[in-house]
């Protein structure tokens, strides 16, 4: 499924903004007027990727339950098949 393709390119972009705060802060301590700038963009890239990877999950959930809910449909179909009902 192609959806589960995009775990990992969600987990390298958060890691990404994760790197990027780092070096906010630390030219935010080194008293660079930048460092609040990368803070900022870091911050709003975490907030709208974590959005985003909280959304796949709901997506991949709910496509696995979809597909448990079809599998047991299906087996009931079999099973009645196999009855003759």
């Amino acid at each position: 499924m192609l959806i589960c393709e995009l775990e990992e390119p969600l987990d390298q972009a958060l890691a990404f903004a994760h790197a990027l705060a780092l070096m906010g802060y630390g030219l935010r301590n080194a008293e660079d007027d930048y460092g609040s700038s990368f803070l900022a963009i870091a911050e709003a890239m975490t907030e709208e990727l974590g959005a985003a990877k909280n959304t796949w999950r709901q997506i991949v959930a709910a496509a696995r339950m979809r597909k448990v809910r079809t599998g047991r449909a299906r087996r009931r179909v079999r099973r009645k098949q196999s009855l003759g009902i």
